[in-house]
Order: structure tokens, then sequence, then C-alpha cells
């Protein structure tokens, strides 16, 4: 009998602690951090102040990457936008920095994408949406890829922890329809960074798993954010950073007469007056050359220098050619590619 007893007691406590568990249990899992931050749901007090040494986010006004994707050329800007967005959660709001990413590529632009950030209490930086835009042929054909957080069950996902350790940082919510991101995991804490000015000190890699079970490797060093990106032969470098507090500088003369004709050019070759044309090509031409002593002096990345070189080259190659459409391209791509340069 005594027995018995026991046995029935034992039962109980058993259905008594498996219910208590099932009660525990958040309804949507927020983010798992490898470190001791595991499975906190985030808190925003002050979420537009991004300063995460590896995400310095309200840090940066733009940024660009060049590199090679479906093995076509590609760039991507990024400019942090002044006006914020707020975002509903819970029962509340998140105010969050807007982040504008715009994707080109073989020249073409590819997406306008609006990506959500916020910094929670504890440092940790989350991502709570994007907006995509994607192109075919200069028109907007879909939004695929957009999310926000409090829409189907989306949850803010956790972009880069506060502290760092090796393993899983974050899991998509089991509840999350159709998550863009399965998992984002550090896979090593001392990974080498190469920044636009040079080795960094600190670097790490982060390993994201896509929706399709594509690996995304991305390389992140400290002050920089993201540095290097590569994917399925796909890779992206970061080759300017201009920073919100940074004082603008004097521009070389060359620059500025390169930048003037390239403008005079793509305003005048709808005439079709290749004698004029054809002089302000020799005009670009020439103050490129007088630049080229300057290039070291003023560490302009060699990815700028490279791809100014080559929009020159389709230059001059159309306007001998009189090919006004290949010409009036041309000159669009100097035109950007300088830019570029004038911002360091």
């Amino acid at each position: 009998m005594c027995k018995q007893f026991y046995k029935i007691i034992i039962f109980f406590i058993i259905i008594i602690m498996v219910l208590l568990t099932a009660c525990i249990q958040p309804s949507a899992v927020p983010a798992t951090n490898a470190s001791s931050d595991e499975a906190v749901e985030p808190h925003f007090s002050q979420p537009t102040t991004i300063t995460h040494s590896f995400y310095p986010l309200a840090q940066i006004a733009q940024a660009i990457w060049l590199g090679t994707a479906a093995g076509a050329a590609t760039r991507v800007e990024a400019t942090l936008l002044l006006e914020n967005k707020r975002i509903r959660w819970r029962a509340g709001e998140i105010e969050t920095r807007v982040l504008q990413v715009i994707n080109y590529r073989a020249g073409m632009l590819v997406s306008v994408t609006y990506h959500y950030f916020a910094q929670a209490d504890d440092g940790s930086v989350y991502a709570l949406g994007a907006e995509v835009n994607n192109y075919a042929a200069g028109q907007m054909v879909n939004h695929a890829g957009s999310w926000q957080t409090g829409v189907e069950g989306a949850a803010p996902m956790l972009i880069i922890p506060a502290h760092f350790a090796v393993g899983t940082f974050y899991t998509a919510p089991q509840d999350m329809p159709n998550p863009v991101v399965q998992s984002r995991a550090i896979v090593s804490l001392t990974q080498a960074a190469v920044t636009p000015s040079g080795a960094a000190d600190k670097g790490i890699l982060v390993q994201e798993t896509l929706a399709d079970g594509t690996l995304e490797k991305s390389t992140y060093a400290e002050g920089w954010g993201m540095v290097s990106t590569e994917s399925n032969g796909e890779a992206l470098t970061l080759v300017l950073l201009n920073r919100s507090d940074a004082e603008p500088s004097a521009l070389p003369t060359p620059l500025v007469t390169i930048e003037a004709e390239a403008e005079d050019l793509i305003d005048f070759i709808p005439s079709g007056n290749w004698v004029v044309i054809a002089k302000d090509v020799t005009t670009i031409s020439t103050a490129w050359q007088n630049y080229q002593s300057q290039l070291v002096k003023d560490q302009v990345p060699s990815p700028f220098a490279a791809a100014l070189e080559a929009a020159l080259m389709q230059l001059q190659t159309s306007a001998a050619a009189q090919a006004a459409v290949a010409t009036h391209q041309a000159a669009n791509d100097v035109s950007a590619t300088l830019m570029d340069l004038m911002a360091l």
C-alpha cells in the first residue's frame, strides 16, 4: 500500500513538472546567443544608439562594397538615412535606424532595400525587418525577401551579439513562416580581416544559413563592421567607408576636371557632335594621367582605381567608334566611380 502511494505521488510530481516546463517556454524564440546571453528576449530603451564596435552603424554615413556575383561585376552601396522608422512589436513600438542598400550588377540596378536595425540594452544589434524592391530591366518587379518584426510571427533577428563565443547565436523561431535566415553562428574569433585602411587588429567570421540552405560567410572587423562576404562563388569586399563625423577634404584638381567633363559628356552625347565629344574624352584621359602620381599619396583603394581605369578605357573605345549608347553608359560609369573617389 505504501509503495503504491509513493508511486502515485511520484507520478503526479512528474506531471506537474512537465506542465510547468511547458508553461515557461517562450511563445517565440528571440535569439540564441552562444555566450551567456542565451535565449534572452531583447529590450530596447535606446535602440537607435548603435555603437557596437563590430557593427558601428550610427557612425557610418556611407559604405561601398565591390566584387562579383553570377559572373558579373557587382557594386553594393549602403547609406544610413536620417529618418528613423518605428516598428510595432509586442505591446509597443521600437524606433529603428534605416540603412538603404542599393545593389548593382553589370551596371544594372538589381535591388533597393531598406534595412531596419536597433541596438538592445545589452549591446547586441538586431534587424527588425527589410523592405526589398527587386528590379529587372530597370523596372521594379517584386518585393521578395521583405519581412518585418511583428508580422506573421517574425521577431527581431540577432545580427551580432554583445559578447562573442564560437557557436550558433541566432535560430529562426519555429513558428515564423518563411524565414529569410535560418541561423547565424560565429565560427572564428580570430579571423584575418582586411579593411580599406589595411589589416585589422580584430576580426570574427560569421556563417549565415539562408532559407534555401545556402551558406554565407562574412568577416567583421572591429571599428568597421562587415568588410567581406562570400557565398556560392560570389564575393564582396568593403572598399569605402565614410564616417558621419569625418571632416571633408579638398578635392584634387584632376578629379574635379574629370567629373566636370563627364557631366558635360552625359548632357552633350545626344547631340551627336563627335568632334566635341572626342575633345572632352581627351581632356578626361589627360586629367587621369596627371593624377597617377597622386594616387598612392591619396591612398586610393586599388578597386576604385581599377574601376575608373576600366570605365575610362570603355569611354575611349566607345567614343572612337561613335557609339552613342555605349559612350553615354561609359560616361555615367566614369561619373559614378569618380564620386566614390571624391568621397574618400
